[in-house]
């Protein structure tokens, strides 16, 4: 799916901070979003925080001077923030989605490190490749059900692989990833174009074998079987939006996962 916004592709991003809004921002996420990923669209609209963080990594990215002594982990993280934020900013300035056969990322430009870049190719040429970590799928959302839910948390370089395998869990748990229809699992068509990303590990090949390590039973058992009776689904443009409920849990209830027999390798 890719997403096609109705607007300016060169419309001129937020103007820079000269104080760094990351402990903003993270503390605007919290009061925005819910840990069933709902989303506070209105509250959102009048939030100073978004903006300014829009348009503190404009010039703030991962090919300034912090950013190239880092590591992946803390790259990622930032990526991954980047991306969620600039979904955000995009819906909330009025930019409608809609949704085709492509990417499930918009077609808009956004200013990172001083570069003007399309947020499609951002993930695909450069968050995909360089990380090779699939995974990241769990935690790019863009605030309708077929992508992952919205955390409302930023994410962060320490404990990053344990976060996303939390996303994946949740995103499993939501039902809106893989549901059963007549004995056919129907996936969300946001895990397509990743497939190719997950298909470099072995035995990670199809939809059913990338969801049922992170899935709980009874569903864990059909992603299991033999073969994987899948389609993928059409994509639901409706909103995560709603009242927040601002009682966030410190780590939010998961439910218990089958623990895999072998972690898989990338392949040869």
């Amino acid at each position: 799916m890719l997403w096609l916004l109705a607007c300016s592709p060169d419309r001129p991003p937020p103007k820079a901070p000269v104080v760094d809004p990351n402990p903003a921002w993270a503390a605007a996420l919290l009061r925005h979003v819910g840990d069933d990923g709902t989303i506070d669209y209105a509250g959102l609209a009048d939030e100073p925080a978004l903006p300014r963080y829009v348009g503190w990594t404009a010039v703030h990215g991962p090919e300034t001077d912090h950013f190239r002594s880092s590591d992946d982990n803390k790259r990622l993280a930032w990526s991954i923030n980047v991306v969620n934020a600039q979904m955000l900013w995009a819906q909330v300035e009025g930019f409608t989605p809609q949704a085709t056969e492509a990417e499930t990322y918009p077609r808009v430009n956004v200013l990172l490190d001083n570069e003007l870049v399309r947020l499609d190719r951002f993930v695909w040429n450069y968050v995909a490749p360089l990380y090779e970590e699939p995974m990241a799928v769990a935690a790019l959302a863009c605030g309708v059900r077929s992508c992952p839910p919205l955390s409302p948390r930023m994410y962060l370089r320490n404990g990053l692989d344990l976060t996303l395998d939390r996303r994946m869990r949740l995103w499993a748990a939501s039902g809106d990833l893989v549901h059963e229809e007549g004995g056919t699992l129907v996936f969300s068509p946001a895990l397509r174009p990743w497939m190719k990303s997950f298909d470099m590990f072995e035995g990670l090949d199809t939809p059913c074998a990338v969801v049922a390590p992170h899935a709980a039973e009874p569903l864990a058992t059909l992603l299991r079987a033999e073969p994987c009776n899948y389609r993928w689904g059409p994509w639901d443009d409706r909103r995560r939006e709603g009242a927040v409920d601002l009682n966030h849990e410190e780590e939010p209830v998961l439910p218990d996962v089958p623990e895999p027999e072998d972690e898989a390798e990338p392949a040869q």
